[in-house]
């Protein structure tokens, strides 16, 4: 499913340029006059307060980097994760049927958005609750299909989902649409042949329990 992901620019400087891409754009609206939501305090470039772009582990509601295309030029820039919908938060949005939906069919024809991540995570659904850490076997970052849309306070996204490959099954039925660079670009551009791109999508997992993990980074 997708309940948190990684963005970690402290190890992935594509990752670290995506970040600061966006930190600019967000002070350009300030500066530009807009919304008092986007204004922020701007200490040694980076941007933190209301208007703040999250790093590390991402949670729902945080506002994290995305990237979008306007015609030919794709830029990256920050929404925040989820959909507002009757007090509630909607995260995610299934490939299968995202057309059919009418909060989601209107962005996946006209605003979709790829988000970068270095991982994500997901939890056992027995009584243990174990946190399991997935990231892409042969590529430092990856990213994952999205759609966005404007509300009240700015830019939101969702993560588009699919089925669980083998890695992810044991642990959720479901997972992130996973795109490398091509394929990304494919889902920006246009909603027919990113859609086949996201069905097609098979990226090669790695699958790490996060007590292991957390143990393996101590040494």
């Amino acid at each position: 499913m997708c309940g948190r992901y990684l963005f970690d620019v402290e190890k992935d400087m594509g990752l670290r340029m995506f970040l600061q891409e966006a930190q600019q754009r967000l002070k350009g609206q300030k500066t530009g006059g807009e919304s008092e939501e986007t204004a922020a305090v701007f200490e040694n470039g980076m941007i933190f307060g209301d208007g703040r772009i999250k790093t590390g582990e991402i949670r729902p509601t945080e506002r994290a980097v995305m990237i979008r295309q306007t015609g030919c030029h794709v830029y990256a820039s920050a929404g925040y994760w989820g959909f507002p919908f009757q007090k509630k938060q909607i995260l995610l949005a299934r490939l299968e049927t995202i057309l059919e939906k009418p909060m989601f069919s209107e962005s996946m024809l006209y605003r979709r958005c790829i988000v970068p991540a270095t991982g994500f995570y997901e939890w056992t659904h027995d009584d243990l609750k174990k946190k399991y850490y997935f990231n892409t076997e042969n590529a430092a970052h990856f990213y994952m299909a999205g759609i966005w849309r404007t509300f009240e306070n700015g830019d939101h996204f969702v993560i588009v989902t699919t089925e669980a490959d083998e890695c992810t099954r044991p642990v959720h039925d479901r997972r992130p649409v996973i795109l490398d660079w091509d394929e990304a670009q494919l889902w920006l551009s246009d909603w027919q042949s990113g859609w086949k791109a996201a069905s097609l999508a098979a990226p090669v997992l790695n699958k790490k329990c996060c007590e292991e993990y957390e143990q393996l980074t101590l040494f």
